[in-house]
């Protein structure tokens, strides 16, 4: 798990003109289940078309409270606290050979009951975000090479494990239901729309 000093968590309220462009044209669905959050990915300090940073946004688009984990990782795999991840598509101007992939993971070796558990997420309102900041660096984005960067962001929720849905439905948390609006859990994977800049040859 990446340090936290690359990290900035806020609850925000407001969005740049460029995530409301993605709140408003949202990607295609990847399955048939209501969405209730949205995922934006959202460049900073853009030095000469290059982002020196990306927030990942998650906008609650329903009329009711949402809970999230409030530490979920960068690019490493946590099923406790969930995780995002820049997804990166590169097409140099010059063929060349395969590049190395990465990765790495984390969890807690033992999970507290999740009432427990819930108690550490952030609730974020209808309209609000969850936001969190990473450097280019930190999403292994270099940037310097010629070529096209195809860009997106993937959410991954904390996993559930056996019964805890059950319980959460019990206390008042989980999936709404008509007429008896509850506190509200993510959905499942989602992912942003698309970010798209060109490094051009020296």
């Amino acid at each position: 798990m990446f340090g936290r000093s690359f990290l900035a968590v806020t609850l925000a309220l407001s969005l740049n003109p460029y995530a409301l462009g993605q709140a408003l044209n949202p990607p295609p669905a990847k399955d048939e289940k209501p969405a209730n959050i949205k995922l934006i990915l959202q460049p900073e300090d853009v030095r000469e078309g290059i982002p020196q940073s990306f927030t990942f946004v998650l906008l609650n688009i329903t009329d009711h409270n949402l809970l999230v984990p409030a530490h979920p990782s960068i690019d490493s795999f946590d099923s406790y606290d969930g995780s995002f991840w820049l997804e990166i598509r590169f097409t140099p101007l010059t063929p060349q050979p395969p590049g190395m992939g990465w990765g790495s993971g984390g969890s807690k070796a033992q999970w507290p009951p999740v009432l427990e558990r819930v108690k550490e997420w952030k609730t974020i309102g209808p309209g609000e975000s969850f936001r969190i900041t990473a450097a280019k660096d930190t999403l292994h984005l270099d940037g310097s090479k010629p070529g096209t960067y195809d860009l997106w962001a993937r959410y991954v929720p904390p996993a559930m494990l056996p019964g805890d849905e059950t319980t959460l439905l019990g206390a008042g948390v989980g999936f709404p239901i008509a007429g008896n609006r509850r506190i509200d859990l993510p959905q499942g994977e989602i992912f942003s729309s698309h970010f798209t800049f060109f490094v051009k040859a020296p």
